[in-house]
């Protein structure tokens, strides 16, 4: 008569064997719930700060625009590519390479946002990049000015906080005035 105490080895084995399977396909399961979390979160931070934007020119009085146009005098969209060449070109600029921190890049966008807002001569230069012929229709503020007045909140650090958000008025088929509209980089708060 054979009598078994236990289990034998490769019992034990083909145990943690399944186990670990198990533990693998829950571990993948999980990392793409987070992910997939992760990005409908900063979906959401991106229409925010959008709004945030548009809110702080009004909260502060500083909304006035002209609608935007083109060098021919049409009705112009500011694309998200635009503004992503905009904060390209300022990537480009010896104050922002040269940043130590990443505070320091911050900062460096703070200054160029309030530098487009005041310095016509200045903003003249981003006017090509944009593709508008009038300074007076739009305004710049930087994603890290929004959040650290309180205008957005990106606990998560999720959004670039170094980067310039444009708010202009678009002239739309149905409002000939034009609406308050912002635009920003793409992916601005999903690079995960």
């Amino acid at each position: 008569m054979n009598n078994k105490n236990g289990f034998t080895f490769v019992e034990i084995l083909a145990i943690i064997a399944i186990l670990a399977v198990l533990a693998v396909g829950a571990f993948v399961l999980v990392n793409n719930t987070i992910i997939k979390q992760k990005v409908k979160l900063g979906v959401a931070a991106e229409k925010t700060i959008g709004e945030a934007a548009v809110s702080y020119f009004i909260n502060n009085g500083q909304l006035y625009l002209v609608p935007c146009t083109n060098s021919s005098g049409n009705p112009f969209t500011i694309t998200e590519a635009k503004v992503e060449s905009l904060n390209n070109r300022l990537r480009t600029d010896s104050g922002y390479t040269s940043a130590a921190t990443n505070e320091d890049k911050v900062a460096f966008f703070k200054q160029k946002a309030a530098q487009i807002n005041s310095d016509s001569t200045f903003k003249a230069g981003f006017n090509s990049i944009i593709s508008v012929k009038d300074n007076a229709c739009y305004k710049a503020i930087s994603v890290g000015e929004l959040i650290d007045l309180g205008f957005v909140s990106d606990g998560a650090e999720m959004c670039e906080r170094a980067s310039i958000v444009i708010v202009y008025r678009k002239i739309t088929s149905t409002n000939s005035a034009g609406e308050i509209t912002s635009v920003q980089e793409r992916k601005l708060c999903t690079k995960a």
